[in-house]
């Protein structure tokens, strides 16, 4: 952390460190997770399957959140939201790795959701099945006001690091809840 952060080494450097930390988080989540799980198969096959698939999509939206900091774009859309530059997925130099953030968080979202209905239709861990929404609906907040303050000031801060914070807990959540369903 010492070398990637204060040291202000390239974005790419701390990106990749970001991203590593995560893969370390999501094995040790696994594990600990795996360790609960009951002998019985606690989901059902479909449950399975698509707490992985939003595995994945977690990955991919954790992975080109750490892009948006490697290249300093977080303030590539301006101010708006949902909008980007005066459109839906406008913009130009970094605006598209903005805009493509924001889908995966959309599809992340989206996915979470399936997964809370599932869940409460008995086909999943109920509990471990709510989880991952919550953490997307506090995350997304964070992400959408960390755009509509905009700046560089002291509120901007702290909802950056909460967002860093919440990508870290949606993560958990989402490997956990996985982890819990069962091997895929």
């Amino acid at each position: 952390l010492f070398r990637s952060v204060w040291l202000k080494l390239p974005g790419w450097v701390v990106a990749f460190h970001f991203v590593v930390g995560m893969l370390f988080l999501g094995t040790i989540v696994y594990t600990a997770a795996a360790a609960w799980r009951r002998t019985e198969r606690p989901a059902t096959p479909g449950f399975t399957q698509l707490a992985w698939g939003t595995v994945l999509v977690g990955f991919a939206l954790v992975s080109v959140g750490a892009t948006i900091v490697a290249l300093d774009a977080d303030a590539a859309c301006g101010t708006q939201w949902p909008g980007c530059n005066g459109g839906f997925a406008a913009g130009g130099g970094h605006a598209d790795v903005q805009v493509a953030h924001r889908m995966l968080a959309y599809t992340v979202a989206g996915l979470a959701l399936a997964l809370l209905v599932l869940a409460l239709r008995g086909r999943g861990p109920r509990l471990a099945g709510s989880l991952p929404i919550l953490a997307v609906l506090i995350q997304m907040t964070f992400g959408i006001l960390i755009v509509v303050v905009g700046g560089e000031g002291h509120t901007h801060e702290i909802l950056q690091g909460l967002h860093v914070g919440g990508a870290g807990t949606v993560w958990a959540a989402l490997v956990a809840l996985a982890a819990l369903s069962g091997d895929p």
